[in-house]
């Protein structure tokens, strides 16, 4: 078995805005470089920067089922566009339900979640040491610590462990590990739905600086949260590509 691939160099929120950003980037059509993801993180960063640290990460997301490798590029599955379209619409429950799943389907990182539920109680430095050994990588590597600490809030975050006021991290009893599974998002009945509401602001060229636009609309048919959020995702590209700000949207 291959060595646990974890978050490297990079925060929670951090690796949460590389997820969302293969989404922007439309990364579930087709395989995109490093750059061409980097290019949707909103961030002062110089682009060579954001592109190191979409790379970092993905080997982590591969193991776990976001991206899949095609050639040298790399392309969102069709789980991982779910979970990219969540985080980018702050869908949070949904997000925490996929990535839960996904995690608690992760090979690799097996080994350090069989352990957490077996030992009960850790601190947190000895979990942190854990994965970086776990990982193959060195204590003494600041980037691998940042990642070991990362992946720990992201189990936290979905719920997998908690951690109290000491610093202990424990296991979440109620999981059991030999049953869970990535749900499907069932479709929602066929009727009229409310699909957004966005807000964008012109933000190009001195005649139309400051001109907003609001839109609202629905539609009647099967649609399934999914959709839903593409359809905002289109719609937001949209806007984008006409210098239009996206300043709210549900």
């Amino acid at each position: 078995m291959d060595k646990m691939a974890i978050p490297y160099g990079v925060s929670l929120s951090g690796l949460l805005d590389v997820i969302a950003a293969w989404n922007r980037a439309r990364g579930h059509e087709s395989a995109r470089t490093t750059k061409e993801v980097a290019s949707r993180i909103s961030s002062d960063a110089k682009l060579e920067s954001k592109a190191k640290v979409v790379s970092n990460q993905s080997s982590f997301l591969t193991q776990i089922g976001i991206l899949r490798k095609e050639g040298q590029q790399n392309r969102l599955t069709d789980i991982g566009q779910k979970a990219a379209q969540m985080i980018d619409y702050r869908k949070d429950e949904k997000f925490n339900e996929i990535l839960r799943s996904l995690l608690l389907e992760w090979t690799e990182g097996r080994p350090l979640l069989d352990y957490l539920f077996h030992v009960e109680q850790e601190t947190r430095e000895n979990v942190i040491r854990r994965v970086v050994e776990d990982s193959g990588k060195s204590v003494d590597t600041t980037n691998a610590v940042m990642g070991a600490t990362t992946l720990i809030e992201l189990l936290i975050l979905v719920q997998i462990v908690s951690i109290d006021p000491d610093n202990v991290v424990s296991f979440n009893k109620q999981i059991d590990l030999g049953q869970e599974a990535a749900d499907e998002i069932a479709p929602e009945e066929s009727r009229e739905i409310q699909v957004g509401f966005m807000s964008a602001k012109k933000t190009g060229g001195k005649k139309d600086e400051g001109v907003t636009i609001h839109v609202s609309f629905t539609i009647e048919g099967f649609l399934d949260e999914v959709q839903r959020v593409q359809i905002l995702a289109d719609i937001r590209t949209l806007l984008e590509s006409l210098s239009f700000k996206v300043e709210a949207n549900h």
